[in-house]
């Protein structure tokens, strides 16, 4: 029998969102990705599944929406609950016959024939996945509604601490606070971040960066100034991109 890893906690999804939107995806073909690469990747590796979530029917408000980044979360919410779990988004795709064939093929793959142990399981996995899709969806919209209000001095301490955790590199000992720090490197850091070329200009200037680094890590060589500033170009042009999405 095939199995399914556990669906992780989903991230990103409004960067995974913008890198298709960059390509001209349109929504009906990008939200269809959304589903094979996002939330149901493991399954569909396997072809059966990955063929039915590729013709799975993409609703309209969703179809006509400017873009899924946008999408109304209640209207949303809605359609992946359904009326009962058969009917909900993911019980859409774990209850049809591919999927059961794939994933319960000692069973006939009908629910309604599946012993009274898997069905329980079942609907505890449905219920699961619908639940990480709208947490994804609602961490999506809290996360461009951050981005239009996100300030220079919140962008630069969110790309501090996101090379923090990526790197594991512990911060130095600083004689004056973060936001000192900050304000002293890039002006005008109560400014919103809406991506203008004058703020990239100054954000991506390599004096700031090297100042920006060497106040907030110990460098203890060359590569290391190098590696880190790295990190935080990679970090600062994620934002860039989401912050000119947010404001179209």
């Amino acid at each position: 029998m095939a199995r399914v890893e556990r669906t992780t906690t989903y991230r990103n999804l409004i960067d995974l969102i913008i890198s298709y939107e960059e390509k001209k995806v349109g929504n009906e073909e990008l939200f269809q990705k959304i589903l094979m690469e996002y939330f149901f990747k493991k399954e569909c590796e396997e072809k059966k599944v990955f063929t039915f979530v590729k013709s799975f029917e993409t609703p309209e408000f969703i179809k006509n929406a400017e873009s899924i980044a946008d999408i109304d979360i209640n209207e949303f919410t809605m359609f992946v609950e359904g009326s009962d779990f058969p009917e909900s988004l993911a019980g859409t795709i774990m209850l049809s016959k591919p999927y059961l064939k794939t994933f319960q093929q000692n069973h006939q793959p009908e629910f309604s024939k599946l012993p009274a142990e898997v069905q329980l399981q079942m609907r505890d996995d449905i219920r699961e996945r619908n639940t990480k899709i709208l947490k994804a969806f609602t961490k999506m919209h809290n996360d461009r509604e951050a981005d239009r209000s996100r300030t220079i001095l919140r962008l630069v301490a969110l790309i501090l601490k996101n090379i923090q955790i990526r790197t594991g590199l512990p911060f130095s000992d600083m004689k004056t606070s973060a936001e000192e720090a900050i304000r002293d490197i890039f002006r005008d850091s109560d400014e919103i971040f809406t991506a203008t070329k004058p703020q990239i200009a100054e954000m991506t200037d390599d004096k700031h960066i090297k100042a920006l680094v060497k106040a907030f890590f110990v460098i203890r060589r060359n590569q290391d100034m190098a590696e880190i500033s790295e990190h935080y170009r990679t970090e600062f042009e994620r934002y860039r991109k989401r912050a000119e999405r947010a404001f179209m």
